[in-house]
């Protein structure tokens, strides 16, 4: 399996965000929140996932881009054992995952915590 974060599995289009915003279970570990929810809308990719700084935390789009740049790039790296369950197990995940800190982090800390925080989410849909 190749370390790329291709378009597919984006999470796109209102409904499917909607759906994971409104009805999906939440997880928190600072400084991010995941909101999740198992779909029964096929996907082209077994997890779809979000990435999102809010706008009064972080008010310079400089900020909130590189903020984004550096979750893309710890998720894409350590996303391996989460796609794995979800095809194993046949299931259709959507993430959308928030930074909720108000100071910007470094990527090594970053990193540290989306493998704590994706193995948080791996737990809660196995036990789902």
């Amino acid at each position: 399996m190749t370390n790329s974060f291709p378009k597919s599995q984006r999470l796109c289009g209102k409904t499917t965000i909607d759906a994971v915003v409104n009805s999906g279970l939440s997880i928190s570990h600072t400084p991010f929140r995941c909101q999740y929810k198992l779909l029964s809308i096929p996907l082209e990719a077994p997890v779809q996932i979000a990435f999102a700084v809010p706008k009064r935390n972080k008010p310079r789009a400089v900020d909130r881009n590189k903020i984004k740049r550096r979750m893309r790039e710890a998720y894409r790296k350590n996303k391996q054992e989460l796609l794995a369950h979800c095809t194993t197990h046949n299931q259709q995940l959507g993430l959308l995952w928030i930074y909720t800190a108000k100071e910007i982090l470094d990527y090594a800390t970053i990193e540290i915590k989306t493998k704590e925080l994706l193995a948080k989410v791996l737990n809660a849909i196995s036990h789902a």
